[in-house]
């Protein structure tokens, strides 16, 4: 029996908040700078114009970057995870010791973290290289992948992998 494919990619949802955000942002700041301008305060018209700019910027970045990179961040299969956030290549179940879901609180996003049989060979990538570290340090699995960006709520991803792997050991915390 093959098992369909789930995927998830970024979630444009939040993109468009933190847009809508950044600009106001830059048009409160921006307003802030024309008092400051009035008042004769050049330095505190500059300073304002620049972190409004630097609000703006990061908005409209993020909003750029994932609305235009449509690429997979997690595929769930019957054979196995692929998350090329925090893998290099696939994790295939007969790897895969136990999946911990760590829900997600406001401001703090929620992730997934793998235990595999051999870590060596499922090297994190860059990005992600510290935070596994701290995770094993704690306790925790050896890959780590965020879903707090993903399309996805923590409720589809638990049925994929169930779905996919009825077998796999599942921990909430």
């Amino acid at each position: 029996m093959t098992v369909e494919r789930a995927e998830f990619r970024y979630s444009t949802a939040g993109a468009k908040v933190l847009y809508w955000i950044g600009i106001g942002v830059a048009v409160f700041f921006g307003l802030l700078a024309i008092y400051s301008l009035v008042r004769g305060e050049i330095g505190a018209a500059l300073l304002f114009v620049a972190i409004g700019a630097a609000v703006a910027g990061y908005g409209f970045w993020y909003h750029n970057r994932v609305t235009t990179d449509r690429s997979v961040k997690l595929a769930i299969d019957g054979d196995g995870i692929f998350a090329p956030t925090a893998a290099a290549k696939p994790v295939p179940w007969a790897e895969v010791e136990k999946i911990v879901l760590v829900r997600g609180r406001p401001k703090k996003p929620g992730f997934m973290a793998i235990d595999v049989v051999d870590p060596a060979k499922y090297e994190p990538t860059r990005a992600t290289a510290a935070m596994a570290k701290l995770n094993q340090a704690l306790g925790g699995g050896e890959l780590i992948i965020q879903y707090g960006e993903l399309d996805g709520t923590l409720e589809d991803i638990r049925a994929a992998i169930l779905k996919a792997h009825p077998g796999v050991q599942l921990v909430d915390k």
